[in-house]
C-alpha cells in the first residue's frame, strides 16, 4: 500500500497550505495513494501530550514493505520527527520526503532546526528526497544529504476552472504576498503606463500613496486565480528593490516561491530576478523576464512589444496546464517510487 501523510493546519488565504493539500490530492486522486491525516502539534505541550499517541496512531495503519511520502516539514517539532521516522524503518517502511522548505534558511529564529545539517540528518532517515530544484539538492548535498534526490522543478497549482479571459492590454504587474513583510515596494518605481496589483494584508500607507499601486484585498489561493488581470506576476521578497537582501529574499536563491506557480496557472508571465533558483526553470521555460534589479523594469519592460508578450503568455499558460493537472509532483512521486 501507498500513503501520504496529510498535516492538517488551520490556515486561510495561505499558499503555504495549498501547496500541501495539491500534493495530497495528487497523491491520492490521481496515483492511489491513502490518505493519514495527522493533525499538527502547535505547542510543545501538545507534542509532549500527545506526540506519542499520534506516532502510534501512524504505525497501526502502514505494515512492513509499504510506502509513505512524508511532506516535510510537518511542524510536529524535530524530536517528534525523528522518533516516528526511527520506528516507521524499523517497521519496515519506505519513506519519502516531499521536501516544501528548508525552514533553518527561512527564519533567523531557530524553532525546530538548528542548522541545515542538522536538516540533512534527519532528511537521511528516508528512502529518497524530492527536492525543489537542482540549486536546493547541490546545496543539501553539500551539507551531508547523501540519499538519492529527485527535482520537483516547480510546485504544482491545481485549478479546475479554465484559464480566465484575458484583455489585450499587458500592462499590469499583479504581487500576491504578505504586504507587510515585502517593504520594497515602498520604494518600488512603477514603470510608466503600468499599474501595480497588489493582493494580501493591507499594505502602509506608503506603499498605498504612490498612485501607481492599486490594492485589491486578500483573496483565497483558487479565488486569485481569476482576479489577477493581463500582464506579468512580480516575484521578489526583501527591504531592497537593487537586490534579494533579507533572510527571505536570499531564500529565493534556494527554494521555489508558490507564487510562482500561482501566477502561471493563471496564465501570467513571471517577473524575477536573475539570482533566484526558479529563473532557471522560467528561462529555459520561456515562461517571463528575468531582471537583475527591480530599478530596469522601466527598461526592460518598455522594450516588450505585443507580440513578445503574447510569446511570453502562451508559454506560461503552456506551463500552467500542466500546473493546474499536477504534472510535475506526479512525474516526482513516480520517479521517486522507481528509486525505493
Amino acid at each position: 500500500m501507498k500513503y501520504v501523510l496529510d498535516v492538517a493546519y488551520g490556515e486561510k488565504n495561505n499558499a503555504g497550505s495549498k501547496a500541501k493539500a495539491d500534493v495530497t490530492a495528487i497523491l491520492t486522486k490521481q496515483l492511489g495513494f491513502q490518505r493519514i491525516w495527522f493533525k499538527q502539534l502547535e505547542s510543545r505541550k501538545d507534542r509532549l501530550r500527545f506526540g506519542h499517541s499520534k506516532i502510534k496512531d501512524i504505525l497501526a495503519k502502514v505494515q512492513s514493505g509499504d510506502t509513505l511520502v512524508i511532506q516535510y516539514p510537518t511542524y510536529n517539532g524535530h524530536t517528534l520527527e525523528t522518533v516516528l521516522l526511527k520506528r516507521l524503518r524499523a517497521k519496515g517502511v519506505k519513506l519519502i520526503a516531499f521536501v516544501h522548505d528548508i525552514d533553518v534558511m527561512r527564519y533567523q529564529k531557530k524553532v525546530f532546526y538548528k542548522t541545515i545539517a542538522w536538516e540533512c540528518r534527519l532528511l537521511n532517515q528516508f528512502g529518497v528526497i524530492i527536492s525543489p530544484n537542482s540549486r536546493m539538492t547541490k546545496l543539501l548535498k553539500g551539507h551531508g544529504l547523501t540519499r538519492p534526490v529527485v527535482d520537483l522543478q516547480v510546485y504544482d497549482y491545481l485549478q479546475s476552472q479554465a484559464f480566465p479571459t484575458r484583455s489585450s492590454d499587458f500592462r499590469a504587474i499583479s504581487f500576491a504576498g504578505n504586504l507587510t513583510k515585502s517593504t520594497f515596494l515602498c520604494k518600488l518605481k512603477v514603470p510608466a503606463d503600468y499599474l501595480l496589483h497588489l493582493y494580501g494584508n493591507e499594505p502602509s500607507d506608503d506603499i498605498l500613496k504612490n498612485k501607481q499601486i492599486k490594492y485589491h484585498g486578500s483573496f483565497s489561493p483558487e479565488e486569485l486565480i481569476n482576479v489577477m488581470p493581463t500582464g506579468f506576476g512580480l516575484v521578489w521578497d526583501g527591504p531592497d528593490q537593487q537586490q534579494l537582501s533579507g533572510t527571505m529574499g536570499k531564500y529565493l536563491g534556494f527554494n521555489n516561491p508558490h507564487k510562482v506557480s500561482l501566477y502561471l496557472s493563471a496564465g501570467l508571465p513571471i517577473l524575477i530576478s536573475d539570482s533566484t533558483a526558479i529563473s532557471d526553470f522560467v528561462i529555459a521555460n520561456k515562461a517571463g523576464i528575468v531582471v537583475n534589479n527591480l530599478d530596469e523594469l522601466g527598461v526592460v519592460l518598455a522594450q516588450v512589444t505585443a507580440p513578445e508578450f503574447l510569446t511570453l503568455q502562451k508559454n506560461a499558460q503552456k506551463i500552467g496546464e500542466k500546473l493546474r493537472e499536477g504534472y510535475y509532483s506526479r512525474r516526482a512521486i513516480q520517479e521517486a517510487l522507481s528509486m525505493l
